[in-house]
């Protein structure tokens, strides 16, 4: 039995540092990590809570406060949403003379 382990297949996906990931394959092909386990909600109740998750995020979103955070993440693509909200977020306290924001912003 201790010997099947190291002819098991490998996940082989890149990995940030380049190199193929070194990590048990799953019977898909690729470990746990690079897409191997979930493949999303698959009974009624979890794909009716995922939608409703969905719909209040959409509804979060669209309030007028968020506005800016629309249109600058409309540019960028979604996944810098956090980010460009924190920007936004140090901009106004630099606006009203807060150091640290200032310091954070390279101001």
């Amino acid at each position: 039995m201790a010997g099947r382990r190291h002819t098991r297949a490998r996940c082989g996906a890149r990995t940030r540092k380049g190199t193929p990931c070194q990590a048990m394959a799953l019977a898909n092909g690729r470990c746990r990590f690079h897409g191997g386990l979930s493949c999303g909600p698959t009974t009624e109740a979890g794909k009716q809570r995922s939608r409703r998750n969905l719909e209040k995020a959409r509804a979060a979103l669209a309030r007028p406060e968020h506005a800016s955070t629309r249109a600058a993440a409309a540019k960028k693509g979604w996944a810098t949403r956090r980010r460009i909200q924190r920007r936004l977020q140090l901009a106004r306290l630099a606006a009203e003379g807060d150091p640290m924001a200032l310091l954070l912003l390279g101001m």
